[in-house]
């Protein structure tokens, strides 16, 4: 579990790490953006573990190409990943 201070939502760099890390994992941002990402996943442990998740879980789908993700579990998984990202409660 996170330290009580981290408090990531008022993180500039992990507000920036959650805008811009869609570009990274579809492959369309920039060296200089990935190197900025990388940079702050080796410093930032909240956002390594995100950034974790995130490539275990697109890779985990692309392996099964049989398999469509329905759009309200994308728009779950996303909800859910920007309320972990800012620190939010998580809802049951």
């Amino acid at each position: 579990m996170d330290e009580p201070d981290s408090d990531v939502s008022n993180c500039p760099e992990c507000v920036e790490f959650a805008r811009l890390v869609t570009d990274y994992l579809d492959g369309d941002a920039t060296i200089e953006v990935r190197q900025e990402l990388m940079l702050h996943v080796h410093l930032c442990p909240h956002c390594a573990r995100l950034l974790w998740g995130l490539e275990r879980t697109i890779e985990c789908y692309r392996s099964e190409s049989s398999c469509e993700v329905p759009a309200s579990a994308r728009r779950q998984l996303w909800e859910a990943l920007m309320r972990e990202l800012r620190g939010d409660e998580q809802e049951d």
